[in-house]
C-alpha cells in the first residue's frame, strides 16, 4: 500500500504556479543579474590588463569570478529556477520557498567558484610560465 502511495507521488505532474508567483523568481534574477553587470562593469573599468591573473589574490579573483558568472549565467538558470519553483510549491511556501531558491542559486554559484578555482590554478602556472620566460618584457605604464 505505501509502495502505490509512493509511486503516485513520483507520478504526478509538477504543479502549475500561477504566473503571479512564477513573477517575482523572474524578476529577483534579473534585478540580481543586472546588478552584478553594473558591479562588473564598474570592476572592468578599474582594472589594468595583464597576463594571467592580474595580480589578483585567490578570494579578489573568485569574488569577481562569481559576479561575472552570476551577470552571465543567471538569466540562462532563470527557466530552471521556475521550474524547482514549481515542484517545491506544494512542499513549501513563504519563506521555506525563497530559502530552497536561495539554496539552489547558491549550488550553482558554488558550482561556477569551482570552475574559477580551476581556472585561478591554470591562470596562476600560465602567469608563472610568461613571467619566467627570457624573452618576456613586462608593459610599462
Amino acid at each position: 500500500m505505501a509502495d502505490q502511495a509512493g509511486q503516485a507521488s513520483l507520478a504526478r505532474p509538477v504543479q502549475s504556479l500561477p504566473p503571479r508567483q512564477l513573477a517575482l523568481p523572474w524578476i529577483a534574477l534579473v534585478a540580481v543579474a543586472a546588478a552584478a553587470w553594473a558591479i562588473t562593469v564598474a570592476q572592468a573599468r578599474s582594472m589594468g590588463n595583464g597576463p594571467g591573473t592580474m595580480g589578483l589574490a585567490l578570494p579578489v579573483f573568485l569574488g569577481l569570478w562569481v559576479l561575472m558568472m552570476a551577470a552571465m549565467m543567471l538569466p540562462s538558470v532563470a527557466p530552471v529556477a521556475v521550474l524547482w519553483t514549481r515542484s517545491i510549491s506544494g512542499v513549501s511556501t513563504g519563506a521555506g520557498r525563497v530559502m530552497r531558491i536561495s539554496q539552489f542559486l547558491s549550488g550553482y554559484l558554488l558550482a561556477w567558484a569551482a570552475c574559477g578555482a580551476i581556472a585561478f590554478a591554470a591562470l596562476a602556472g600560465s602567469e608563472r610560465l610568461l613571467t619566467s620566460a627570457v624573452w618576456y618584457e613586462p608593459v610599462v605604464k
